[in-house]
């Protein structure tokens, strides 16, 4: 990888994935935006060791039924009342790295994918915009990071990636954690919708 990651999202996007040896060197980039995507649903217990995704491409094509899975809309309500980051996030991150709720953020109550004015408000209060390449850390396993990849790209936001081997890979490598809950100053984020 350069110093910034390329992407190849389209409308048959595919998701790239960002080596932990590559987000640990850029970390302190101004122009790098990490997203913590893991919850505390996707946790699992500790005596399983870590499971690490293939290095292989992940093609989103198999990713059609994001059109509103029935579990997506139920999560939302649990989620809904939670204070604060998920436990996930709270035990230890990617430092630098930003609490994120994919069902919260990018779909509605019936699993369908937000608004641009909605996902520009949403991406732009985190500190996020139109200049930042994007990181997903999910758990190696969830599609959370993929699903994200996705939204954006659809919403013409094609510089984001997926961490490879997610959080789970970064902690087996002895990579730095934090538990600095992380609060940037808010962005200018452009959802447009692509034909």
């Amino acid at each position: 990888m350069t110093a910034r990651a390329s992407s190849s999202v389209s409308r048959s996007a595919r998701v790239t994935a960002a080596t932990p040896a590559w987000l640990e060197r850029n970390l302190s980039a101004l122009w790098l935006r990490v997203l913590d995507v893991r919850t505390d649903r996707s946790e699992r217990d500790e005596g399983s060791g870590p499971r690490l995704r293939p290095a292989t491409t992940v093609e989103l094509r198999q990713l059609g039924h994001l059109g509103g899975p029935p579990d997506w809309a139920l999560s939302r309500e649990r989620h809904r009342n939670r204070p604060g980051p998920p436990l996930s996030y709270l035990r230890g991150h990617v430092p630098g790295s930003i609490p994120f709720d994919v069902r919260e953020a990018l779909f509605d109550e019936h699993g369908e994918l937000v608004s641009a004015p909605e996902l520009a408000m949403v991406m732009s209060s985190l500190g996020v915009g139109d200049e930042h390449t994007i990181v997903f850390v999910d758990d190696g396993r969830s599609g959370a990071g993929a699903a994200a990849v996705w939204a954006l790209g659809r919403y013409g936001h094609v510089d984001v990636h997926v961490l490879e081997g997610g959080y789970s890979r970064w902690l087996a490598e002895g990579r730095p954690t934090s538990r600095e809950i992380v609060r940037l100053p808010s962005a200018s984020f452009t959802a447009r919708v692509l034909p």
